[in-house]
Formats: C-alpha cells, sequence, structure tokens
C-alpha cells in the first residue's frame, strides 16, 4: 500500500462527498495526498458507505478497516491523533507565515 490514500486503497467511491480528501492542511501526512493517510483521525467522514458524524463513530469502524491497520503497520507510532494534529497545526502555522510575507 505505498502511499495509497483512504479512498483509494479501499475503493469506497465516496471521495467526491466526503472531507477527507479535501482536507489539503494535512496534505503530505505521512506521504499521503491531503487527509488521505489521516483518515482515522477526521470527522465526519463518508467510509464503506457509511456515515461517521464523530471521532468516537470513527473510532469502532476504524479498528475493522485493513487501512488502518495496514497505516499502524507502516508508520508504528507516527500513526496517532497527536502527530496527525502536530501536523495539521504546523501546517497552519507555514501557511500563515507565507502569508504574512
Amino acid at each position: 500500500m505505498s502511499n495509497l490514500n483512504c479512498w483509494e486503497a479501499t475503493a469506497c467511491g465516496m471521495e467526491h462527498v466526503c472531507p477527507v480528501p479535501k482536507l489539503v492542511s494535512a496534505d503530505g501526512y505521512l506521504g499521503g495526498t491531503n487527509g488521505g493517510r489521516g483518515c482515522a483521525f477526521i470527522a465526519p467522514t463518508f467510509c464503506d458507505g457509511s456515515f461517521q458524524p464523530s471521532l468516537e463513530d470513527k473510532e469502532d469502524f476504524c479498528k475493522r478497516c485493513n487501512f488502518y491497520w495496514q497505516l499502524k503497520k507502516d508508520h508504528g507510532d507516527k500513526f496517532n491523533p497527536t502527530s496527525f494534529f502536530e501536523y495539521l497545526s504546523a501546517t497552519e502555522r507555514k501557511r500563515e507565515l507565507i502569508i504574512i510575507h
């Protein structure tokens, strides 16, 4: 699963309505496009034809997802909510610096 994004790995067909592919600030996280490799930490989402409105709803759903476990295997401790939100924060700070200059 070399740098596949969630919508590619799962072939969910929801990439046009799901916010994950549109989350530009997550672009590059674990080598993915937009939110595609941080999908477990983004809500609301549409996965496997169902809607997960909150992170609590996603938690159970994601633990049944092969893509989730592949990311855990490939990235170990780097694949966690803290790492993801730190990445988003750093990306936003970079964007602010670019806008200021």
